[in-house]
This record gives structure tokens, C-alpha cells and sequence, in this order.
């Protein structure tokens, strides 16, 4: 199983040693992993709010 770039950043001297041709993917990795995150609250909140309306 491959490991995404994500998954290897822990610091931010972890940024530094990837290589530049990596960064392109590094990027898109991020911008997934945000919006799955975001995704995932705003489906949060309207589930709270449904709720509180029954």
C-alpha cells in the first residue's frame, strides 16, 4: 500500500525535504484532506440542526 506524501509530514522541516517535483502532489493531497474536512463538518452541522428542529 502506497503511503500519500500527507501522511509522511509531521514538522514543518518535513516540507523541506520533499523533493520540488513532489510538491504538485503534496498540494493536491492537502486540498483533498481539507475538503473532506470541511465536507465532513458542514454535514456535522446540518445534521445538528436538523435535530434540533424535531
Amino acid at each position: 500500500m502506497n503511503k500519500n506524501l500527507l501522511d509522511t509530514i509531521h514538522c514543518p522541516s518535513d516540507l523541506r525535504l520533499l523533493n520540488q517535483k513532489d510538491l504538485p502532489l503534496f498540494a493536491k493531497e492537502l486540498r483533498e484532506f481539507i475538503i473532506n474536512i470541511l465536507a465532513t463538518k458542514e454535514n456535522l452541522d446540518k445534521m445538528r440542526e436538523n435535530q434540533k428542529r424535531e
